[in-house]
């Protein structure tokens, strides 16, 4: 059976809980002119974990399928209200540090590992993606972003 390598279950990390983290993280990121969060304001249109391996041919999918934290990484496409936004610097740092402390968080084995709970190298263990395809409009934003800045 061939399986896609970004759909897999990999073993001893719960993919689904580590991506609601994230989301939950970057709703602590504010956006520094609009003072509303990233994900409200609709900047983040995807939170992925997925293998570092991912782009390769599937041939050791056995191999993703039991990968430890080392082999993954978190992938957030995100974008800007406009292309020449000039705060856009500001935002993968702040994406970055709001990732701080949040670890792997493996699923108990019946023999612990050393990789159990490693932390999450925001350096190294997430990438940021810009778009602007789909381009950012007023749609995207929450009720409540809307309703806070007067547009409802």
């Amino acid at each position: 059976m061939c399986m896609k390598v970004d759909q897999m279950k990999i073993e001893g990390v719960d993919q689904k809980k580590i991506e609601g983290q994230v989301w939950d993280r970057l709703r602590q990121v504010l956006d520094p002119e609009l003072n509303i969060n990233i994900v409200d304001i609709g900047l983040i249109y995807k939170v992925e974990v997925k293998s570092k391996k991912s782009g390769e041919n599937s041939k050791k999918s056995k191999a993703l399928r039991s990968a430890i934290p080392s082999d993954l990484k978190i992938y957030i496409l995100m974008t800007l209200t406009t292309p020449g936004c000039p705060l856009a610097e500001m935002f993968d740092p702040m994406v970055r540090e709001s990732l701080l402390g949040l670890s792997w968080d493996q699923e108990s084995r019946a023999s612990s590992s050393a990789k159990e709970n490693q932390a999450i190298d925001i350096e190294n263990d997430v990438e940021i993606q810009l778009t602007f395809d789909p381009p950012w409009v007023i749609d995207m934003m929450s009720e409540e972003a809307r309703a806070e800045l007067g547009m409802e």
